[in-house]
């Protein structure tokens, strides 16, 4: 093997491996794909509240680029489709932000569970909407 040869490979390796680092940095497996509402926990105030199913066609899609969109407004805490909305989330804080709501600062905390995504917003009692996995892509 040439030495012109051994550079290169070297230098396909090395950029390569870089590329999969900066990739994994930005996305989770377990995350991306498309993502359908299924329950809601809004809490009365006294602790009792429970995740209660709905009837929604509300998505979130993951991109691997760590964007997503939405075609519901999640920012309104809303079971109902027909708005659209983007933003961004990040895999070591574990939120989504958006700059299309009123709130300059929106973000939410989310958990992946198996095939369960969990959306818990800033609400004085508690809240959160639970996703089920619809496709990996």
């Amino acid at each position: 093997m040439s030495t012109a040869n051994f550079l290169l490979l070297i230098a396909i390796l090395t950029f390569s491996s870089c590329t999969q680092e900066i990739i994994e940095g930005v996305t989770d497996p377990n995350l991306l794909g498309t993502w359908r509402l299924e329950e809601v926990l809004a809490d009365p105030g006294d602790g009792s509240g429970t995740f209660q199913p709905v009837d929604s066609d509300a998505e979130i899609r993951f991109l691997n680029d760590g964007t997503f969109t939405s075609n519901t407004a999640l920012c309104k805490f809303s079971a109902q489709s027909g708005s659209s909305m983007q933003g961004t989330y990040s895999v070591s804080e574990k939120v989504l932000r958006s700059g299309d709501c009123a709130s300059l600062t929106w973000q939410v905390d989310y958990s992946v569970d198996g095939q369960s995504l969990i959306l818990n917003f800033f609400c004085i009692e508690p809240c959160a909407q639970k996703y089920r996995r619809v496709s990996r892509r």
